[in-house]
């Protein structure tokens, strides 16, 4: 949801490829602002953490392991695996870890971006994204020179041990960019075949255009769960949901807002998503117990988002995504209500 990082910057990108092939005379900036109020399951995935960990409102597979953590001390269920055991217990990493390790790259990052495109008018004129991505990956790199800095400083690491990690995590990325290269290869085949169109045609008087953002959710998110990955199932999906919107006239806000929650849906959720694994390795859980966890509340979310979508193509409320909040909020405490009774009886 914030546009000025790597994955905003993206999606702007891939907004702005479908603005200049429709030839619509908007910023693919002002596109993203006036569609975060659509991004309805990426936020509803932000507020849903704070709710359950502060209010203790757990569920499903979830709550079942913070009953037996609590109730026997037992981290991990008798048959998990854990992918590896938390960094934490690097005596090394502890000893020597400092809080400015974590706020003085991001403070590098935050000033280098901005004194990078403040001389284009940011943050009171719209930037081109390629002047964003450019800045971007500027601000990254002095990010991370300043993080290798600190691991030598501190002794963590050695010079060449601290060039190493950061070479091995460009390397790591190179399975998601085939991933991206492919996918927009598929994007732009879907283009020049004019499969837009054609959906276009067989949608046109036969399915309500009012369910047309909720069935764009649910394509997306079925795309994002089997191949593992938000970044493709946008370079594929944005491509058809944004003609889709413009010949049938439906908000693009809303059907670009549509794409973002499924990809992400299938992203949270998906076994073999890079996110639900870095999550299991970083936690130093198992895998699957991680990703069960994780399902049945995106798939709570998910819910929410397809029907709130539904609500907000019959009554063109840009401020729907409130009534989903208030029916994540009371649907948390509804099931969280229902195990108690289960319990007590």
């Amino acid at each position: 949801m914030i546009p000025f990082i790597g994955w905003g910057v993206y999606i702007m990108g891939l907004i702005e490829s479908q603005f200049n092939s429709l030839n619509i005379k908007m910023s693919s900036w002002d596109a993203f602002i006036e569609a975060l109020p659509y991004f309805i399951y990426p936020i509803l995935a932000v507020l849903i953490v704070p709710l359950i960990v502060i209010l203790k409102l757990d569920f499903g597979p979830m709550k079942k392991a913070e009953e037996r953590s609590i109730n026997t001390g037992e981290i991990y269920w008798p048959e998990s695996k854990p992918l590896r055991e938390s960094i934490l217990e690097d005596d090394e990493v502890s000893k020597n870890s400092s809080p400015i390790m974590i706020w003085l790259p991001i403070l590098v990052l935050i000033v280098s971006l901005i004194s990078l495109l403040a001389p284009k008018g940011f943050p009171f004129q719209s930037v081109e994204g390629i002047d964003f991505r450019i800045a971007l990956t500027l601000s990254y790199f002095f990010a991370s020179i300043t993080l290798v800095v600190l691991l030598v400083i501190y002794k963590i690491r050695k010079l060449g041990e601290a060039i190493a990690s950061y070479t091995t995590g460009m390397k790591k990325m190179t399975d998601i960019l085939i991933i991206l290269i492919l996918s927009w290869s598929l994007g732009l085949l879907l283009d020049k075949l004019g499969t837009a169109n054609y959906i276009v045609e067989i949608i046109n008087g036969n399915i309500p255009i009012a369910i047309v953002p909720g069935l764009i959710f649910v394509v997306g998110a079925g795309m994002s769960f089997a191949n593992g990955t938000s970044w493709g199932t946008f370079a594929i999906m944005l491509p058809l949901a944004m003609p889709l919107a413009f010949q049938l006239d439906i908000p693009m806000a809303v059907c670009i807002g549509a794409v973002i929650s499924g990809g992400i849906f299938g992203d949270h959720c998906s076994p073999i998503s890079d996110t639900t694994i870095l999550s299991s390795t970083g936690a130093g859980c198992d895998h699957k117990d991680h990703n069960k966890t994780q399902i049945p509340i995106a798939l709570f979310n998910g819910i929410i988002t397809f029907a709130t979508l539904l609500v907000t193509s019959f009554i063109n409320f840009k401020f729907s995504i409130l009534f989903a909040i208030v029916f994540m909020v009371l649907g948390v405490f509804l099931f969280n209500k229902m195990k108690l009774k289960t319990s007590n009886n």
